[in-house]
């Protein structure tokens, strides 16, 4: 945002965004004069409040003001990206943080006089924001183009069913993006003409472990985590991008906080 506002706007920002990723980002005007760009790093931000969850339930962070500000920046994040299934997330990530504050309650009664001055002061904004990230044409085209990608990606799976074709595979005949054809916004449904059943096996044997695990140590954060995000693999190409190793780096620590038990006994 400040690069764009800076340098000139959207499209200095789109320039130098290529620049630097050799990618054309997609983007989007927003109300307030606001642009969007699409990041593949907005997951992370939807996440946060799940950190600060097990964070909290573990005695490791405390509810200071600072945290308080970055739960807000990457609430604002989130609702600006492009992502209907990440803005969902955020809020289930945020009442699983006020549950585990014990301050829930709190939470709902400290917003009401924020979004009532919100609604008075910028209710026209509120609603064409709330049309464009929800009803708008474009999201009708976004289902729409994931509707015709489930119906390639499953014929392009039954010309191999059992072995399937290898992670970097895509369906000649429906490319998506000519710099990454082998992703796809339904990363979860392309794993299945990449790696076959037999893949899809092993990958679903690992899925399982790591759910008896955390149902195992009780761990209700880690469980949300891991469900929540394995879904997003749905929607968007989230699940090998190299940004969310964070979250897999959250999700082995969780799996393997019995060391860090101990240490606090110590």
């Amino acid at each position: 945002y400040l690069y764009g506002y800076i340098n000139g706007g959207r499209e200095a920002s789109i320039t130098f965004y290529q620049l630097l990723f050799n990618l054309h980002p997609v983007s989007m005007d927003l109300p307030f004069g606001m642009f969007r760009l699409y990041l593949l790093t907005d997951i992370i931000a939807a996440f946060y409040p799940f950190v600060l969850s097990w964070a909290t339930k573990e005695k490791i962070v405390s509810n200071s003001v600072t945290t308080k500000i970055i739960i807000v920046a990457s609430l604002f994040v989130v609702l600006t990206s492009f992502s209907r299934y990440l803005i969902a997330v955020s809020f289930i990530g945020i009442f699983l943080y006020a549950y585990t504050r014990k301050s829930l309650l709190k939470l709902i009664i400290g917003l009401l006089p924020f979004l009532f001055i919100l609604l008075y002061q910028f209710h026209d904004a509120i609603i064409t924001f709330i049309e464009l990230r929800l009803f708008s044409h474009a999201n009708e085209v976004s289902d729409n183009i994931r509707a015709e990608q489930s119906h390639a990606l499953i014929n392009f799976f039954f010309q191999s069913p059992y072995f399937g074709f290898g992670i970097g595979a895509y369906d000649i005949d429906y490319i998506r993006s000519t710099v990454h054809p082998f992703s796809y916004e339904k990363q979860v449904l392309s794993f299945f003409p990449k790696v076959g059943l037999i893949g899809i096996l092993m990958l679903l044997f690992g899925f399982l472990y790591v759910i008896y695990r955390f149902l195992q140590k009780k761990n209700i954060i880690g469980l949300l985590s891991t469900l929540l995000f394995l879904l997003a693999g749905w929607f968007n190409p989230y699940l090998y991008a190299s940004n969310v190793i964070l979250i897999y780096a959250f999700i082995f620590i969780m799996l393997s906080n019995d060391q860090l038990e101990s240490i606090k006994k110590e």
